[in-house]
């Protein structure tokens, strides 16, 4: 699993219910949406979940992994594109099996860059 790092906004709700006698096999639901940085390397990874019950004082916390799968850009002394690949248009999803081009036609290319840097590789598309 990746070092932890904090690469999103913490998301805080207060629920407030009461709940009677009846109710014990309630339980509260609450959805949200976590962002995945686009740029991401390949990995497992966790969102950790922690609620609090103020009446009660008691804690509770759920750790969920993830996978992330992607390309992975190896880091270069000098500046190098990998993953190049041709494509029809510049929103189509899967690249060209067979770069052909007629003259005219308009030519569209997709890679990841891994630039050199002082804090380590970085990924760019282009």
């Amino acid at each position: 699993m990746r070092k932890a790092s904090r690469s999103v906004e913490l998301y805080k709700n207060e629920l407030v219910a009461e709940v009677s006698p009846q109710d014990k096999e309630w339980m509260p639901k609450i959805e949200t949406e976590v962002q995945i940085p686009p740029l991401v390397a390949s990995g497992t990874y966790k969102i950790v979940v922690k609620a609090e019950d103020v009446l009660a004082k008691t804690t509770a916390e759920l750790a969920v992994p993830f996978e992330v799968r992607g390309h992975d850009v190896e880091p270069s002394e000098t500046p190098v594109v990998r993953n190049f690949r041709f494509f029809r248009g510049e929103d189509d999803a899967q690249p060209l099996d067979k770069p052909i081009y007629r003259p005219g036609d308009r030519a569209f290319g997709r890679g990841s860059t891994s630039p050199v840097s002082s804090t380590g590789p970085t990924t760019a598309w282009m």
